[in-house]
């Protein structure tokens, strides 16, 4: 067991949430965890289902949950939304606060390692921020990588079927080119 969970430290983390960095903390509290992100307080019980998969109950609302360890990276996978999270401090970030995209060639990287389940664009395409480009596959579970932005797709670098690694480029997109 880690050792903060026993003593009842906090630990914070760093993820993105709709483009925004953010942060959650978490701290173990007798037999739950207390939970701060988005300014929001709640304490939560889990129940482990297996070593990477639980049911996390908030309030009577339970959401299933699966970790994904890739090096310090978690992938924390609830109902199907994927959140890369990293210890806040830890030297490096998941992207800058208020990332912008200006205008110009951008990779997208998988957020998880996994099986490429369907690749729905093509090079050329026009996409509108949040549409589906790629589906990932991990621990039987899909997670959908969506166009951060307004833009055209570039290059592919993924088909389906692939394995791909946590932060392998899946495709380039040009923010401010016409298709």
């Amino acid at each position: 067991m880690e050792a903060w969970k026993e003593a009842g430290i906090a630990v914070r983390y760093a993820y993105l949430e709709s483009g925004r960095l953010c942060e959650i903390s978490v701290r173990k509290s007798g037999g739950a965890y207390v939970v701060t992100a988005l300014g929001e307080t709640r304490t939560v019980s889990l129940r482990r289902i297996s070593e990477s998969s639980a049911v996390l109950d908030s309030g009577g609302r339970m959401f299933a949950v699966d970790v994904v360890q890739d090096g310090g990276v978690k992938y924390v996978i609830v109902e199907g939304k994927t959140f890369r999270m990293e210890k806040a401090g830890a030297g490096r970030r998941t992207a800058p606060a208020g990332e912008t995209f200006r205008p110009g060639k951008h990779r997208l990287n998988a957020p998880l390692p996994g099986r490429v389940a369907s690749v729905r664009v093509s090079a050329g395409d026009s996409v509108k921020k949040g549409q589906v480009l790629v589906t990932l596959e991990a621990m039987k579970m899909e997670n959908s990588v969506v166009a951060p932005v307004d833009s055209v797709v570039s290059e592919l670098f993924v088909s389906r079927d692939d394995l791909v690694e946590g932060g392998a480029p899946l495709l380039t997109f040009e923010v401010g080119a016409q298709a």
